[in-house]
């Protein structure tokens, strides 16, 4: 696994990101604030994505060997059977903060890359409510939920500073893994 594939895929969801930032900053409007909140919960939820597919490529390259529970996980499916008794394959919803906690834990165990998502902190609970927030303007019930306050917006934009940092953490550590690997 090559550092390019990793980098490629989140620098899309970067620019998007950082193009949304551009849009906020030069002409705040509820719209500009929704496509803030939409792009930072699509680089959240991509690098997510980026890193399974990490741990999952490296699994597959054998480089690492990863249990049937967390390549189930990792894979977002679990199994059932249809009614002729065959196995089937059912996609699982994973919720974002648990999904994260996943990953941090994976990427420690499999790396020793430490990820301190500090779950009782002032930055988780801001994740959290970034995630409220950004559900509730996707998934409007009236037409108050649409805006984004400018505390809310504040909320957001420390969210995407805190996961920021933890993204270049991440990054820096698997460079240096990855190398190992190729070596």
């Amino acid at each position: 696994m090559k550092m390019a594939a990793i980098k490629e895929p989140m620098l899309a969801l970067i620019e998007d990101a950082h193009w949304c930032d551009e849009i906020l900053r030069t002409s705040d409007s509820q719209s500009a604030r929704r496509a803030y909140a939409r792009s930072l919960f699509a680089l959240i939820e991509g690098t997510i994505w980026v890193f399974k597919s990490v741990l999952l490529g490296l699994n597959n390259e054998k480089a690492i060997e990863i249990n049937i529970q967390e390549l189930a996980i990792l894979s977002e499916e679990s199994f059932s059977l249809n009614e002729k008794g065959e196995p089937k394959t059912i996609t699982k919803f994973l919720p974002l903060p648990s999904n994260l906690l996943f990953v941090a834990k994976c990427i420690d165990r499999y790396f020793g890359i430490k990820i301190d998502l500090n779950t009782g902190s002032n930055k988780w609970r801001a994740f959290k409510a970034s995630q409220s927030i950004r559900n509730r303007v996707m998934h409007p019930k009236s037409k108050l939920e649409f805006m984004i306050t400018d505390e809310e917006i504040a909320t957001l934009e420390n969210t995407c500073s805190w996961f920021s940092d933890i993204v270049i953490g991440v990054l820096d550590g698997l460079d240096e893994n990855i190398k190992s690997y190729n070596a």
